[in-house]
């Protein structure tokens, strides 16, 4: 299969500033195959409150995917360059990143998508109902028990 590496964030707002930063690092992608993908929010999201479901970005507009993708295994190292300079430049404007776009970006990672406070009831789920932690192989929560 094709390699691929990507990212994500949800963005505040996609001010002046935020639409400049993608527009320069979109002219340095360095494979066609690759994409900066903005998903648009809002709406139906929103009629549930922050604290009733484990999702917690509710009040983000857009959400980026930076997805960089490429056919020679030699050029890996520059193609998730390039993504991870794009995550880098646009980090200021964002909120937090969606669990399900996650790829091995370690625990902090996972925090940040479901926000602090939710992260810690997830915690104490896990607790009770998974000490063990057998069901692990998605981005996981460890249990502190």
């Amino acid at each position: 299969g094709i390699p691929v590496y990507w990212r994500s964030d949800f963005l505040r707002q996609l001010d002046d500033t935020a639409i400049d930063t993608i527009v320069e690092h979109f002219e340095q992608i360095t494979s066609p195959l690759s994409a900066l993908l903005l998903e648009q929010f809002g709406g139906a999201v929103r009629r549930v409150g922050k604290d009733e479901t484990a999702f917690v970005h509710r009040d983000a507009d857009f959400n980026l995917a930076i997805i960089s993708r490429w056919t020679d295994p030699a050029e890996a190292d520059r193609h998730i360059a390039w993504a991870r300079g794009v995550h880098s430049a646009i980090t200021p404007y964002t909120t937090g990143t969606y669990v399900n776009y996650l790829g091995e970006e370690g625990e902090d990672r996972v925090r940040a998508a479901y926000g602090a406070d939710i992260y810690d009831r997830l915690v104490a789920v896990k607790n009770t109902y998974d000490p063990t932690n057998l069901f692990r192989s998605n981005q996981n929560i460890k249990p502190t028990a």
